[in-house]
């Protein structure tokens, strides 16, 4: 448990994003096709805004709203990073 705590400092950011319907809170092709939606410095930021967003759609009556809230998750920005193409075989960087 520590060290995921360590891991979790670490991050440099959180990034909110709108995932495609249907997705799993882990699912990595959806979260390539993810929408960002906003940057935070901490993942306590991130979900505060989605929380946040979520309770004023509710009080406001928005279906639309609420249903596009519930596809956004909050990732590390590392996640979202593009992954670099492995070198040519047989060269060296």
């Amino acid at each position: 448990m520590r060290a995921h705590r360590l891991a979790l400092l670490l991050v440099a950011a959180w990034v909110l994003i709108e995932v495609p319907a249907g997705s799993m809170d882990d699912d990595a092709p959806a979260i390539g096709k993810a929408v960002r939606v906003k940057t935070f410095d901490t993942q306590q930021s991130c979900e505060n805004f989605r929380t946040d967003a979520m309770a004023e759609d509710a009080e406001m009556g928005m279906d639309t709203g609420l249903d596009q809230d519930r596809q956004m998750r909050c990732v590390p920005e590392e996640k979202l990073a593009p992954e670099k193409p492995a070198p040519p075989a047989g060269k060296s960087d």
